[in-house]
């Protein structure tokens, strides 16, 4: 345990270490969320991502800035960045599963630990640089 603090004590791993485990809790709330909208409430899937998304993102947003950057900046302007981050994130998971569309079927596992993997890597240096700055 030791070793965790000490790592824990330098800022920037705990900023990256902090940003997964956020991150990680809003995936897992983002799925719990769309399966109760699926199962539950008995939505279409695409509507299910829509709620699901607009219950997961604002403690998520808050969460991140709060927590894991300790920013300052405005709501106003980081939350709209946040959102577009996540869009632009997203966006370019949809185009690379569709561009790598053979890999993804014939190795899926890899090819969404990759997708995740590009994702996260991108989010994080996005958030950092532009949507918590200031």
């Amino acid at each position: 345990m030791t070793s965790l603090t000490a790592l824990l004590a330098q800022p920037r791993l705990r900023e990256i270490f902090l940003f997964l485990v956020v991150g990680g809790s809003a995936a897992l709330a983002y799925m719990a969320a769309g399966v109760f909208f699926t199962t539950v409430v008995a939505v279409r899937p695409s509507v299910a991502v829509a709620l699901s998304l607009a219950v997961v993102m604002p403690p998520a947003y808050l969460a991140q800035k709060v927590i894991t950057f300790r920013s300052a900046a405005s709501h106003r302007t980081a939350f709209i960045r946040y959102a577009a981050v996540q869009a632009i994130s997203n966006g370019v998971a949809i185009v690379g599963a569709e561009f790598f569309s053979a890999t993804v079927r014939s190795q899926p596992w890899i090819a969404f630990f990759t997708i995740a993997l590009i994702v996260a890597c991108l989010n994080y240096a996005l958030l950092k640089a532009w949507a918590f700055r200031g």
